[in-house]
This record gives structure tokens, C-alpha cells and sequence, in this order.
């Protein structure tokens, strides 16, 4: 029997576009100028203060001029993710036009755009996806949370609430998402410094500092305590290794490996790099360098919910590696410094141990392949652009 399927599209952070009325507030408007580049569009004492309430209408859609594409800058939108759905018969919904699916039939496939304004608070957020869920999907057919980012701690902590899963979600499928948080956000809380895209995206972002240091949704990046946990570094086909914080980086040939393979569960795992992992305290940072300590025992509270745990059963996840990346910072409480530790082991935004680090896709020091999809030098947005990570979300769906 042929059931509707329904995708709901989760962006990451800063994957919405926010607006007061008509004016946009978020994102950036790109432009030109005799080759120099810059942004802006940025109305920052209104993006800043989350008691203003900003109206998510759209996901991220950039308009390039020619210039970008002429210095091939990494593009941040979800045109590309929209396309590729769009050519495999799904329908595109969207916000705009009020999620109308008109006229379908059981063979339809639906695709909904969700935006939300991820300055706020996840707790919060999950409340409005569940609005959305009850009055869109769950009584059209099954329901797919697919989240980029952010998106899937979204998804994450909207069926934490809802643990019985009583509106028909058939899978979850979290992509580049850090579960256990990223490092690069202390950066961007402490100094204004670093990017919510990937690596060469900072000309997206406003400058200066405290833009987004009142913010409950990006205190929620934070890596939490489960972070610090010595881990299996995870590359298919080799031995075990376990990786304890404090050890130096040192390098093993990796060899011949495509750029994803979709091992069978139970392959020997390991890494062909070993990371040093510096502890990342919250105390230390509560108490010594983010000054906002509510927003900091906010985002504490929110990960301790959350922890290894996902009510789903079927939650698969789908991350990139090989690409340096923010791993770990170290806070000196002599000297009051921070330092970060970059590695190759990420997708330049999200450390891989903080999107596959999950029950049910690790199991007795084993990678559960089924449930967990790796690519190899694919950065985050990328994740949701290439044609490769797409094919294996739209098989995840498919099955």
C-alpha cells in the first residue's frame, strides 16, 4: 500500500531568514565592490535581542552576484537541498504559501520547509515544531525529520518531549549535527570571531563583538560535558583505537578510501588520526568567561536532557570528516587565555565525535554502520548540498 511520505526540512543555525515585518534582519546581502567583498543587511540591535520577536519566513536563500561565483566562495543556501528534492517528485512546501499541499494523492511526496527563529531557546522551539507537526503532517502520512545543524538537536529535543511518538514520525535523520555541541561557538559568543557555515564562510557572518551573546539558542551550541569523553576515532576498516584527552596528534597513512562507503554493521573500526581533545569546561567558562551565567546553566540543562539518548529508534546519522575543524579549547585560570585546538577531523563547523557520539549508532566501542553514514572532505553546508549526502537521505527515506 503506498503511503504519503513527508519530509520535514529542519535548516541549521542561522538557516532562516528572520524578519520584523518586511525588513529583513537576517541574513546577509552579498555584495561587490572593484574585487573587494562584504556584506551586510545586518540590523544587529534587532538580531541581538531575543525579547524582539523576529518572523522566520524562509530558509536561507543568498543571491550571489558574479563576483562570488567567479572566486567559487562556499554557497550557504538551500537552493541546491530544494532542487534535488524537487527532481525526485517530492512537492515543495513552503511557509509563504502556508504549507498548502493542495490537491494529492497516496503516492505523494511532500517536502515542508521549516524555518524557525534560531535565536530562541530549543526547549521552546520543539513546543512550535509540534504545532506544526500536529496541524501539517500527522494526520497526512509518515512523517521524515531530516536536520541540518541545529536542525537535528531540534528534532532531537522535540521527540524527547514527545517520547511515545504520538504524531506518526517514522525516522530521524540528523545531518552535521552536534549533538554534543562545537567548540568554534565559545569564539563566537567571546569575540564575534568565527562562522555558523564552515571554513572561509566569516564574511557571512555580522562583525563585532556581543551580536549574539544574549541568544539561548547559540549558548545551546556549547559542547557539553559529554564532549570531553574519551572516544573512538572512527574511519572504516581498521582497527580500534580509543583516543584519551591529552594525547598528541600524530598522524597514520590513511590509505585508499573512497569518499563514503557504507560498510556493513559490525566492521572493525578506527581513525587514521589520533586528536588530542582538550577538556572543555563549562565551569571554567561560567564562572571565568561568558559572563551571561543563566544562558550558560540554560544550555547545561538543555544537553543533560538531551545526553546520548534519542527516543526514536530509527535516528540515523549522516556526518563529514577530514577537514579542519575546531576540536577543543583550553582556558588557563592563571592566565585567563583561551586557545583552540584545530583538527582534521570534522566538516570545519561540527567535530565528528559530536555528530555520531549517540546510543544506538555506537555500540560496545563500535560504529553501528547502518545507522551511520560518513563522508570524507564534504565541509557542513556542503552535507546539504552534495549530490552524494543527498542520494543517501533520500535512500534513508526510500527504504
Amino acid at each position: 500500500m503506498l503511503v504519503i511520505k513527508c519530509v520535514v526540512f529542519l535548516p541549521t543555525v542561522g538557516g532562516s531568514e528572520l524578519y520584523d515585518g518586511s525588513e529583513k534582519v537576517w541574513a546577509p546581502t552579498l555584495e561587490s565592490d572593484e574585487g573587494t567583498i562584504y556584506s551586510g543587511g545586518f540590523e544587529t540591535s534587532k538580531l541581538r535581542d531575543p525579547s524582539i520577536n523576529l518572523e522566520p519566513n524562509k530558509l536561507l536563500d543568498i543571491k550571489f552576484d558574479w563576483l562570488f561565483h567567479c572566486l567559487c566562495y562556499p554557497d550557504v543556501t538551500y537552493n541546491k537541498t530544494r532542487e534535488f528534492f524537487e527532481d525526485n517528485d517530492f512537492k515543495i512546501l513552503q511557509k509563504e504559501d502556508h504549507w498548502s499541499t493542495g490537491s494529492i494523492d497516496s503516492s505523494a511526496r511532500l517536502f515542508f520547509e521549516y524555518p524557525y527563529d534560531w535565536r530562541q531557546d530549543l526547549f521552546e522551539t520543539a513546543k512550535k515544531l509540534k504545532n506544526f507537526i500536529i496541524e501539517h503532517t500527522e494526520n497526512v502520512g509518515e512523517t521524515y525529520l531530516v536536520g541540518h545543524g541545529m536542525g537535528g538537536l531540534l528534532s532531537r529535543e522535540y521527540l524527547r518531549q514527545n517520547p511515545s511518538n504520538p504524531h506518526n514520525i517514522k525516522k530521524q535523520i540528523l545531518i552535521g549535527t552536534p549533538n554534543h555541541g562545537c567548540p568554534n561557538i565559545y569564539s563566537i559568543l567571546k569575540s564575534g570571531k568565527g562562522s555558523f557555515f564552515g571554513n572561509n564562510t566569516d564574511f557571512y557572518m555580522p562583525k563585532g563583538e556581543f551580536v549574539f551573546n544574549e541568544l539561548p539558542g547559540i549558548y545551546q551550541l556549547l559542547p557539553d560535558l559529554i564532549y570531553s569523553e574519551p572516544i573512538v576515532r572512527i574511519i572504516p576498516s581498521e582497527p580500534i583505537i580509543v583516543v584519551s584527552p591529552g594525547e598528541p596528534l600524530f598522524h597514520i597513512s590513511p590509505g585508499d578510501v573512497p569518499a563514503y562507503a557504507g560498510y556493513s554493521e559490525g566492521t572493525n573500526i578506527k581513525s587514521n588520526y589520533i586528536a588530542e581533545e582538550s577538556k572543555f569546561s563549562f565551569l571554567a567558562l561560567n564562572n571565568e568567561k561568558l559572563d551571561r551565567k543563566e544562558l550558560v546553566r540554560n544550555a547545561v540543562n538543555f544537553h543533560n536532557l538531551l545526553g546520548k539518548s534519542s527516543p526514536l529508534d530509527n535516528t540515523y546519522v549522516i556526518y563529514s570528516t577530514e577537514l579542519k575543524t575546531g576540536t577543543g579549547v583550553k582556558y588557563s585560570k592563571q592566565t585567563k587565555d583561551v586557545s583552540f585546538k584545530f583538527n582534521p577531523i570534522g566538516d570545519g563547523i561540527v567535530p565528528e565525535k559530536s555528530a555520531y557520539n549517540l546510543d544506538g549508532i555506537i555500540t560496545n566501542g563500535r560504529l553501528k554502520l547502518k545507522y551511520a553514514k560518513q563522508f570524507r572532505g564534504i565541509d557542513h553546508m556542503q552535507l546539504i548540498q552534495d549530490e552524494c549526502p543527498l542520494n543517501c537521505i533520500l535512500n534513508l527515506i526510500n527504504e
